[in-house]
């Protein structure tokens, strides 16, 4: 027969960096939080730099869960200012729980990141920044730019693998040796296109 059991679910969020002021930071694997932290609400508005812990590796920001109010936006940037090339300005239409990443493909690695808060408080977002080994990525098959199928990769020093997702803007050289079929604007760079 079947059993009626409940038990009382507890989420503990790990500690991690807040949005709560302007100063820069050298990290490297921690999560990351609007001024709230991981239970509370926005904020104010305010601009991080974020440099990597490890020498040659770039940024990248995971966004997990994501809040915000009508006119609030977060910015990404690449590079150590506001004035660096903007990778993504993520506003209320990107709310919800679809996973998000944006990587430094800045020589120094570095991201800086604007919020700016908007009509209201919302619960803000939940993030993760870690260290990006950028790898070498090519292509093993016709087929769709965004399908990780289509795709080897290799770290420094290492051999080809078949890849775990596509590559992004921040990953290191794009070989492609394919027809790949790009669907949406791709940001990219480090992108070869050889003969086949």
């Amino acid at each position: 027969g079947c059993a009626n059991v409940s038990d009382t679910l507890t989420y503990r969020y790990a500690p991690g960096v807040l949005m709560n002021n302007n100063e820069p930071l050298t990290v490297c694997d921690t999560s990351f939080y609007d001024a709230g932290g991981g239970t509370g609400v926005t904020g104010s508005s305010f601009t991080r730099t974020f440099t990597p812990a490890s020498p040659g590796q770039k940024l990248k920001l995971t966004l997990y869960g994501l809040d915000l109010s009508n006119f609030a936006t977060l910015f990404v940037f690449d590079g150590p200012f506001v004035t660096s090339p903007r990778i993504t300005a993520v506003s209320n239409n990107s709310n919800g729980t679809t996973i998000q990443e944006f990587i430094s493909s800045h020589e120094s690695g570095i991201l800086t990141i604007q919020f700016t808060s908007g009509s209201f408080i919302t619960q803000g977002w939940y993030a993760g920044l870690t260290c990006h080994i950028p790898e070498v990525y090519r292509t093993v098959a016709d087929g769709n730019w965004t399908s990780a199928a289509t795709w080897e990769r290799k770290a420094p020093g290492g051999n080809f693998v078949p890849a775990l997702r596509s590559p992004q803007k921040g990953d290191d050289t794009v070989f492609v040796r394919h027809n790949v079929i790009l669907s949406t604007s791709t940001p990219m760079d480090q992108v070869i296109v050889q003969e086949g």
